[in-house]
């Protein structure tokens, strides 16, 4: 697992990501979280996934320092949208306004959520 430290963030920073269509720039703080999909990455921003044709290690190293966390070999997490962990059914819940999304999550990254 690794944790990037929350530092102050320039919320006018984008960041570049190629599509099969073309080029998408997003806010990562618009970011829920980033699941690896083969060698390609579904980014999802709550109302829209987006399938980017980089792989979840180079998405990871765009991402500015500011709060997000890699789980395991399949996922990145932006930690300021986690609303519940729920550890009988293995789940992560990420929500922003009126949208939520759960997660499973393996049993070993859920304990390495608790020590944040």
């Amino acid at each position: 697992m690794i944790i990037k430290p929350v530092d102050s963030v320039d919320k006018y920073n984008k960041i570049r990501i190629n599509t099969r269509t073309g080029t998408l720039f997003i806010n990562p703080s618009a970011i829920l979280y980033c699941k690896a999909e083969g060698n390609y990455t579904s980014i999802c921003t709550g109302d829209k996934q987006h399938l980017c044709s980089m792989n979840l290690g180079k998405v990871g190293d765009m991402l500015p320092e500011n709060g997000f966390v890699r789980l395991g070999r399949s996922l990145i997490i932006n930690l300021e949208y986690i609303n519940m962990l729920n550890r009988k059914e293995n789940e992560l819940t990420l929500a922003r306004n009126e949208e939520s999304v759960v997660l499973k999550i393996p049993r070993q990254h859920l304990k390495d959520l608790d020590n944040l």
